[in-house]
């Protein structure tokens, strides 16, 4: 295992573990099962990679809903510095202004000069007018959207979402 896949697995049990303590329908022995077993995927990376080596001083802490904030579910989650979609980051976000909007196939989130589906950039999307009308179908006040796809000639003025 190099560094860099050791550190993207430890990034994704930190997502996982803000994901499960700030979810409410949880119990706390689930989520201080989870926590356990994060902790002995760490113990047992540091034991292949060694004492030497940058994952020596890595620990998993157990967090909680002030630590690590779900933005109102839809996959989406911060540390206070990224947003992440299911452990994956979502590049550009800036978490102080992230907002969780509706889910289709995936979710889609804005922050105040992006919008995203999932974790991927709707191109040219404005957030300030940006609406999901139904499904993975949205629009802002200028162009209209399947996922991050744009519907060309479609008029968001009067565009009509295909029933799911």
């Amino acid at each position: 295992m190099s560094i860099l896949s050791l550190s993207t697995f430890l990034q994704s049990v930190l997502v996982l573990l803000s994901l499960v303590s700030a979810n409410p329908s949880l119990s706390q022995a689930t989520k201080d099962a989870v926590t356990q077993v994060a902790q002995q995927a760490v113990v047992q990376a540091k034991q292949t990679l060694g004492s030497g080596s940058a994952a020596g001083s890595l620990t998993v802490v157990k967090i909680t809903p002030t630590q690590s904030d779900a933005l109102s579910d839809g996959g989406y989650a911060t540390n206070g510095k990224l947003v992440y979609y299911f452990g994956t980051l979502v590049p550009g976000a800036d978490p102080d202004t992230f907002a969780y909007l509706a889910t289709g196939s995936r979710a889609f989130g804005k922050d105040a000069t992006h919008v995203y589906w999932g974790s991927e950039l709707i191109l040219g999307a404005n957030p300030k007018t940006f609406v999901v009308l139904a499904g993975d179908y949205s629009r802002d006040n200028d162009q209209v959207y399947h996922g991050t796809q744009l519907i060309p000639e479609a008029n968001p003025l009067t565009y009509v979402a295909p029933a799911n």
